[in-house]
């Protein structure tokens, strides 16, 4: 996707600023939104009923997480993060997870924790067997930016308004 922006077929990306740390000249990268994560815990995990996580509180877990997933890079930040800073928890794909069914299945039937990056998926799940908790503590990869061509810019102005 990112290459199809450089390219000038996409006039717009929603992205990390990772990613467009390095961008040319011509690109407008501006703050957009901050995202948002959730733990899909099992009925009965110990984290469970809790109004919102830290980042500590995910210490000793192993968090499965979506194999393709359009917050991957959010993913891998994040994984990157806890290596760095010393804490055990491992987030991993099984290629079995492709979508929000197949993780709640997975946590259900393995008792595992899955990571959830965006908070507009709370409607697709199933709250008789799992539960989400957000991670309220701001993490790499949480903050997301609006990228354009300088030149595109009062096309878009009516868009970049609304953000």
């Amino acid at each position: 996707m990112i290459e199809k922006f450089y390219s000038g077929e996409i006039d717009l990306i929603i992205s990390q600023l990772d990613l467009l740390r390095d961008a040319p000249d011509d690109i407008v990268c501006k703050f957009a939104f901050k995202g948002k994560m959730y733990l899909m815990l099992p009925k009965g995990h110990p984290l469970c009923g809790r109004k919102s996580l830290s980042l500590s509180d995910m210490t000793n877990l192993h968090i499965a997480s979506l194999k393709h997933n359009i917050f991957m890079p959010a993913v891998n930040l994040l994984r990157e993060w806890f290596r760095a800073n010393h804490y055990d928890v491992s987030i991993y794909s099984d290629e079995s997870i492709t979508n929000l069914n197949t993780l709640q299945t997975y946590v259900v039937a393995k008792n595992a924790v899955g990571l959830v990056t965006w908070n507009a998926l709370e409607t697709t799940i199933d709250n008789r067997y799992v539960e989400l908790v957000a991670v309220e503590e701001h993490y790499p990869g949480h903050d997301f930016y609006i990228a354009y061509r300088k030149k595109n810019e009062e096309k878009l102005k009516p868009f970049l308004e609304c953000i």
